[in-house]
């Protein structure tokens, strides 16, 4: 029985593997897009002694001396974590392309509240607004949304939007001090974990316009961990299959 579970635990912990590892690739071409990984550590989580009791009666009650075998045992998922790094600038030539090399995020406004993003890839909506469409627009440091007024207009590496030789604004660039206080929210976009903490003014960056930051997936890695997933959850199937196996045998034996 023991084997039975320290197998399941495993298992299970190669299917949520295996989840971020496809939504990964989902997300190839995906601008600005982080990939995620997953974190996981070798424990046993009281939660998780009081629910394998409940599930196998007394097992444990009448054999606490043995607890001590399932410690360290058991595949617990510590968090999924994203990798930040940057992706590749691809030249798109789109004159509302723009894309950060360095540190920061843009910050866009939305009907959901405040969202910080690397994917570059904006539109000028019917109000003449930067951003991703109608409801989605990037600010400035003004606070308030690029409006270009559909001219012509050009991108400076520090974020200046130049109208006819006039700096109109300049796209606010911000970072934290700690990346991880950010949630993936969809649209390769990240809502803050507490609204108590705040963004700062990205320093290290420059923007180009005319290029997005392609995802920063790698599709080659991810196959061979797939390969590598997919390989260890048939060693677990097999363990499990196997303990089933020897239990069956050891319930015919005794009525026997």
């Amino acid at each position: 029985m023991k084997e039975l579970y320290i197998a399941v635990s495993g298992a299970v912990a190669q299917e949520r593997r295996i989840e971020v590892i496809a939504n990964n690739l989902a997300n190839i071409n995906t601008p600005g897009y982080k990939k995620d990984y997953s974190v996981f550590q070798s424990v046993l989580a009281e939660h998780q002694l009081s629910s394998l009791s409940t599930t196998s009666g007394s097992l444990f009650s009448q054999n606490n001396n043995n607890t001590g075998f399932f410690e360290n045992a058991f595949v617990d998922l510590v968090s999924i974590r994203t990798d930040f790094s940057p992706g590749v600038m691809e030249v798109t030539g789109n004159k509302t392309d723009c894309s950060i090399e360095g540190e920061g995020f843009f910050v866009v406004q939305t009907s959901e509240g405040t969202r910080y993003t690397r994917n570059g890839c904006f539109t000028v909506n019917s109000k003449g607004e930067l951003g991703f469409g109608e409801g989605r627009v990037v600010l400035g440091k003004s606070g308030v949304s690029i409006v270009p007024d559909g001219a012509q207009f050009d991108i400076t590496q520090n974020g200046d939007v130049v109208i006819d030789d006039a700096v109109v604004d300049t796209l606010k660039v911000v970072t934290f001090e700690d990346r991880d206080d950010l949630i993936k929210v969809g649209n390769a976009e990240f809502a803050l974990r507490n609204p108590d903490i705040r963004e700062k003014e990205a320093e290290n960056y420059s923007l180009h316009q005319g290029f997005v930051e392609r995802s920063n997936v790698e599709p080659i890695q991810e196959m061979v961990e797939m390969i590598t997933v997919h390989r260890a959850y048939q060693a677990y199937e097999k363990a499990i299959r196997t303990s089933d196996d020897m239990t069956g045998r050891l319930i015919s034996q005794a009525m026997a």
